[in-house]
């Protein structure tokens, strides 16, 4: 479990984020929508520890994570940002990174063990010696997914994981991640721009709109004036073959 309070932030008198207070509960994924300048990359920085807020408070399981170390924080909250370079090495190498606030020095068995599982788990064993550089965008992306994984945190927190992908490779990495949510009863907590991704795999919503929360509600909860307001322009709430899909 995730809790934010009141959580504010600004940049030269501006503010970005203003008295943003929600709790995302594990075994559950919120998907963060809003149009561009909402403030949603921001607050998942402010969430992992990568930036500080003005004022407000972030707990993980009730502390408070300003009072954690880096590695200890490490092993609360994992964080996949926007963009993530890829630094040459193996798929395997580039996933079991994801061990390191586990590890002393060398990776013991269980890093060794941990990082296996869960490459079976993202179809990535076959390629297991290739460099991240010569790996197609989706299987790229599988990777820093699974590296996240790898941490074994109890938060994952994740910035437009699916940009820039096709639509196969879109619904195969949220597939995954509400597999390893489930299954590891995570505290899941994405950015995505692709308001159907959102309402078929997310539990929750966080709408977001000029730095505020404009709601937060189970998916079902979602109502067509909310979201044509923020988004400014008309949105339709459908469904099809029994899944639920917004029409713009």
């Amino acid at each position: 479990m995730i809790e934010a309070s009141e959580i504010s932030y600004s940049v030269r008198n501006k503010n970005i984020l203003s008295g943003v207070s929600f709790r995302a509960e594990s075994g559950r994924i919120c998907a963060v929508i809003g149009p561009n300048g909402a403030g949603k990359s921001t607050l998942l920085k402010i969430l992992s520890g990568v930036l500080r807020q003005r004022s407000g408070q972030v707990n993980v399981s009730g502390q408070d994570i300003r009072s954690m170390s880096n590695s200890g924080r490490a092993k609360k909250i994992a964080y996949l940002p926007q963009t993530s370079n890829a630094v040459p090495c193996s798929v395997r190498d580039a996933v079991l990174l994801g061990r390191k606030p586990h590890m002393s020095f060398y990776p013991s068995r269980s890093d060794q063990y941990i990082t296996d599982s869960i490459m079976e788990k993202f179809r990535l064993s076959e390629m297991r010696d290739e460099c991240v550089t010569k790996i197609s965008g989706g299987e790229l992306q599988k990777t820093h997914i699974a590296r996240a994984v790898a941490q074994g945190s109890p938060v994952l927190l994740m910035d437009e994981p699916v940009n820039h992908l096709d639509i196969k490779n879109r619904m195969e990495i949220m597939e995954l991640t509400a597999q390893i949510t489930y299954e590891n009863k995570l505290t899941t907590i994405v950015v995505l721009h692709d308001l159907n991704l959102a309402v078929r795999y997310a539990d929750d919503i966080l709408v977001m709109k000029e730095g505020r929360l404009r709601a937060f509600t189970q998916t079902d909860g979602l109502s067509e004036p909310l979201l044509s307001e923020v988004y400014d322009m008309p949105v339709k709430i459908g469904s099809m073959n029994g899944t639920p899909c917004l029409m713009y």
